[in-house]
């Protein structure tokens, strides 16, 4: 690789942990990002099983702990009828819920703190070239505008991203959603579990912060042409309809919007230049696999630059993230297709939770078991034995009361 520095465009988890790896295996790296730190984000704030695994892979797990994350036991998902079904994480999984603004300053400072050059304030307006060989970068803070010389160029600047623009690599999505999300106080549910709404128009993601359950994040992502909520009371009237416990809750942060969400890549690079995170292509993660895909990416596109950042190493990075990501987005958009058909929903969750496979499809959607697990014969036999044996003891199981222990 030239002896120049890596750009790295944006502060998220992606350009973070990219920037890190770089840094630790003692390459030049620059990161960018238009926004000072500590900043919030609009996120659902799941850090899932695969993605704890990510931090304590990178030894970063002690660096959230710290922040004293919610700890999920399990979530409450309820459909389209109003029924409510619990699915409990095994014993030894882990799963946090994690305060965007502080997660990624930390994220960032750990970057930093490895060797990485980072420059906050700063906003990358586009490229002034690009080739095998490296490039140059348009950049402007404090009103003045400079270029920057560069190695590699690693485009994670999120959703719309102005890299992946400016790489023409943009691609046509299919789904149109957006959503708001915003943190909650006063919410009297159970700290230790978070809440999924599941109907046609409205998904509604409710997650405690902390492990006392002072703060929640609180998220509504609308589909088609329906407008998500404007403000936080529209957006706590929302999931008060569906969910039991909000009635009493209050802002305790502004609202943030992010959307829409499917954005599709050609391919995630150039020569010179790489794309990682959201800025790889989004698909909505209602699934909460965000943060961990993001890591995930990062570490890949790390991979492929130390090898030398060539086009073949930048082709395996995008056959490794298409692979890893393939059976992921599978799912999401079977879990999506039954999203718009409420009466299928319906019928399907209770034969799911009756299977046991409602446990199975919450461990793959949280990276802790692969989506192969779900098409594993053995496994459909012991769904279909479990349905039979549940289904002979109770032909209509009662819910769950959504605030008991």
């Amino acid at each position: 690789m030239s002896a120049l520095p890596t750009l790295v465009v944006g502060g998220g988890p992606a350009g973070s942990v990219t920037a890190l790896l770089l840094a630790r295996a003692g390459r030049p790296v620059v990161l960018i990002d238009r926004r000072s730190f500590p900043r919030a984000k609009p996120c659902g704030e799941c850090a899932n099983p695969g993605t704890v695994e990510h931090l304590r892979t990178l030894d970063l797990a002690e660096l959230v702990e710290l922040q004293r994350p919610g700890r999920l036991e399990g979530w409450e998902l309820r459909g389209p009828r109003g029924r409510t079904w619990r699915v409990r994480f095994p014993d030894d999984v882990r799963t946090w819920t994690v305060d965007r603004t502080s997660f990624d300053h930390a994220l960032l400072e750990a970057a930093a703190v490895a060797g990485a050059d980072v420059r906050t304030g700063v906003t990358f307006e586009g490229l002034a070239s690009l080739d095998e060989a490296g490039g140059r970068a348009r950049v402007r803070a404090g009103g003045s505008t400079s270029s920057v010389r560069f190695g590699r160029l690693v485009g994670a600047d999120g959703l719309h991203s102005r890299v992946r623009a400016e790489l023409h690599l943009d691609a046509v999505g299919a789904t149109r959603k957006a959503g708001v999300a915003l943190h909650v106080r006063g919410v009297d549910r159970p700290p230790g579990w978070g809440a999924l709404d599941l109907d046609r128009d409205l998904t509604i993601g409710l997650s405690p912060l902390d492990p006392e359950g002072d703060r929640w994040t609180l998220v509504v992502v609308t589909r088609g042409g329906v407008r998500p909520p404007t403000g936080a009371r529209q957006a706590i009237v929302a999931a008060t309809r569906r969910l039991p416990g909000v009635a009493t809750a209050t802002a305790a942060s502004d609202v943030l919007g992010c959307g829409p969400f499917d954005r599709p890549v050609e391919r995630p690079w150039r020569p010179g230049a790489v794309l990682v995170g959201d800025a790889a292509g989004y698909f909505d993660p209602v699934t909460g696999q965000g943060i961990g895909r993001a890591i995930g990416s990062a570490r890949l596109a790390a991979d492929a630059l130390l090898a030398g950042g060539g086009p073949r190493d930048l082709a395996v990075y995008a056959r490794r993230l298409r692979a890893a990501r393939r059976g992921g987005v599978r799912v999401q958009r079977l879990i999506d297709a039954a999203l718009r058909r409420p009466a299928l929903l319906a019928r399907l969750l209770p034969a799911l939770h009756r299977s046991g496979a409602l446990s199975d499809l919450v461990a793959v959607t949280g990276d802790h078991l692969p989506p192969g697990a779900l098409a594993d014969p053995a496994r459909w036999l012991a769904w279909t034995r479990e349905a039979i044996i549940r289904s002979g003891s109770s032909s209509t199981p009662p819910a769950h009361n959504p605030c008991a222990p």
